[in-house]
């Protein structure tokens, strides 16, 4: 799980978050001040302070999983370094 969060999956809900921000800030038009960004994070009937505690939730959960895959050592590739011992291929 580490190595695909770490090679794919980060970089993607990176853009989304930085997309998310930009769309705040310029949907409909440029926002003037904080407090209008924070008017703008209402999706539907949740409160914008659900919206953010949401998504600062889930960077932090993603946060901390790359830290422990971190700490414990991200592979090589996906299968272990097995594809390095030819060995285990059969040619």
């Amino acid at each position: 799980m580490g190595f695909r969060l770490s090679r794919n999956y980060l970089w993607i809900y990176v853009l989304l978050f930085i997309s998310w921000f930009v769309k705040l800030f310029v949907h409909p038009a440029q926002a003037t001040s904080v407090r209008e960004i924070h008017e703008r994070m209402a999706v539907g009937p949740l409160a914008p302070w659900v919206v953010l505690l949401f998504s600062l939730g889930f960077f932090g959960a993603m946060l901390a999983a790359l830290y422990a895959a971190w700490r414990t050592g991200l592979p090589v590739d996906e299968v272990k370094g097995l594809e390095m011992d030819l060995e285990h291929w059969k040619v």
